[in-house]
């Protein structure tokens, strides 16, 4: 008896689970969110940032070339959203990113003089990716800590040295080639000298020879023009062919039919200032290219041969 009525309890339990899994509402499986779209790598670097002018200069790690942007421009797939005084906002994909100065970043030195490449000029031909960052590797070492010997490589010339009976018994006379060609009885003949150039008398200032004196007076130019004229600093560093001084830039071949010719410019001068402002480095022009949105004057100092002025503008 007692064992039929614990078959009967189990079977009522069975039943009521089974009637409550019956008229329990399908509970919906858990919806899993979407993983947001990875940035990837964000291949260029703050090197300097301009608030008076709301522009960044960054480093494109893979055009290798220094670029000035501002808000709105686009680099490298991202949107350059804001510019602050102490970071850079870009984004893309809706997901923004903040970039700060960067120390490791290829700063401009003296003595070099790296492109500024324009975001809205043509592409160059791409070249092989090489991130500026990553350490060197050491050369392999073989199987005995030695650096491996290419045995096709051109063999460098060994010095050996005689027996020390030899180089003793040698001491004191001249050396002698085995292998030279044995000397003629005959005598040498010498040629005189020819007669030494005089030396060219410099030009007198105002002769037709001497260089162009430096304009002094003030020149009114177009704002717009001169902006565009000094955009693509690729270009003009091309076309004119900086030189980089300790005491500014010197300028190479000036055409006489280019925008330059007429704001007064030759070449061979030596800039050394812009607004009294030293030009060495890259900073320097670009914060001078900066100015031009708002100055009124302009004046640029000029070294031409031993002469030295200043080319005054008024911006319109």
């Amino acid at each position: 008896m007692l064992r039929r009525l614990t078959l009967a309890l189990a079977l009522c339990l069975a039943a009521g689970s089974a009637r409550a899994e019956a008229e329990s509402p399908n509970v919906p499986a858990q919806q899993t969110k979407p993983a947001k779209k990875k940035l990837g790598r964000v291949p260029f670097r703050v090197v300097k940032l301009l608030p008076e002018t709301s522009q960044a200069l960054v480093y494109d790690q893979d055009r290798r070339a220094h670029v000035l942007v501002s808000a709105g421009d686009s680099l490298a797939g991202f949107s350059v959203i804001q510019v602050e005084d102490d970071h850079l906002i870009v984004a893309r994909d809706g997901r923004e990113v903040v970039l700060v100065a960067d120390p490791r970043a290829p700063q401009p030195v003296a003595g070099s003089a790296p492109d500024v490449v324009d975001p809205y000029g043509a592409l160059p031909a791409p070249a092989p990716t090489i991130d500026p960052y990553a350490p060197t590797a050491p050369p392999a070492l073989g199987k005995h800590g030695l650096a491996p010997i290419d045995p096709y490589a051109d063999l460098a010339p060994r010095e050996v040295l005689a027996p020390a009976s030899q180089r003793e018994s040698l001491r004191g006379t001249g050396v002698v080639d085995p292998y030279a060609a044995p000397r003629s009885s005959e005598p040498v003949v010498v040629a005189a000298p020819e007669k030494a150039k005089p030396l060219e008398a410099t030009p007198a200032p105002g002769s037709p020879s001497a260089p162009e004196a430096i304009r002094g007076e003030v020149l009114t130019v177009s704002r717009r023009e001169l902006e565009s004229a000094l955009a693509d600093f690729s270009r003009l560093g091309k076309d004119i062919g900086f030189t980089r001084l300790p005491r500014g830039v010197k300028l190479g071949t000036v055409a006489s039919t280019s925008y330059f010719w007429k704001l007064g410019l030759r070449g061979g001068d030596i800039v050394t200032a812009i607004d009294g402002k030293p030009l060495r480095t890259l900073d320097d022009a670009a914060s001078a290219y900066a100015r031009l949105g708002s100055a009124q004057k302009l004046a640029v100092d000029v070294e031409r041969g031993n002469a030295r002025g200043t080319l005054r503008f008024a911006l319109k």
